[in-house]
């Protein structure tokens, strides 16, 4: 199991962001005894670009993320209610897959969290016209080349969602990353 100590991030706007603590990724993590939130992140694809949104709490950069809830029948149910929470953005069920990727972590408040990597993409402006990040949640976002939102990731988002990003790109163009 590897783990990193919890880091301290710079945003860039003067404002330090603890990031969690990265504990396991691999495929069919056993999670019978698993106590704590389930979270699920939605890589959004548009084209050629990847929308990141910055998180009001952490201020940290990442993907559409959102806590499964009781009345969820499944991930993708979580993943889509995401997408229209936190951005307004109504995406078909059947057009969300599962990327592979299943992680455990330490979240910035303590918290012991489990989660998943969803991916959709989306044809194009006509869906983006639709976003309209909610305040509580999201204070922006961002399109950006899957490059820039890989190196973003890395230096403003949590160890999962880069992780997860990566599976994502290998689950969408079967080709490994470096």
């Amino acid at each position: 199991m590897d783990t990193n100590d919890s880091k301290n991030s710079d945003t860039g706007k003067g404002k330090s962001v603890k990031r969690p603590t990265f504990i396991s990724c691999a495929k069919g993590i056993n999670e019978k005894n698993f106590i704590g939130k389930q979270i699920i992140h939605l890589i959004i694809l548009v084209g050629t670009q990847v929308l990141l949104a910055q998180r009001v709490d952490f201020l940290t950069l990442e993907p559409v993320s959102e806590t499964w809830e009781v009345g969820d029948p499944t991930f993708l149910h979580t993943s889509r209610r995401g997408a229209r929470e936190e951005l307004n953005l109504d995406i078909p069920l059947g057009s969300i897959k599962f990327s592979g990727f299943r992680f455990k972590a330490i979240s910035p408040k303590g918290n012991h969290i489990r989660g998943a990597t969803f991916f959709v993409k989306l044809a194009g402006s006509a869906e983006l016209s639709a976003i309209k990040p909610n305040p509580a949640e999201i204070s922006d976002y961002i399109l950006t080349d899957i490059d820039s939102a890989m190196k973003l990731l890395e230096t403003n988002g949590h160890p999962e969602a880069v992780d997860g990003f990566r599976a994502t790109l290998l689950a969408f163009n079967d080709q490994r990353l470096n």
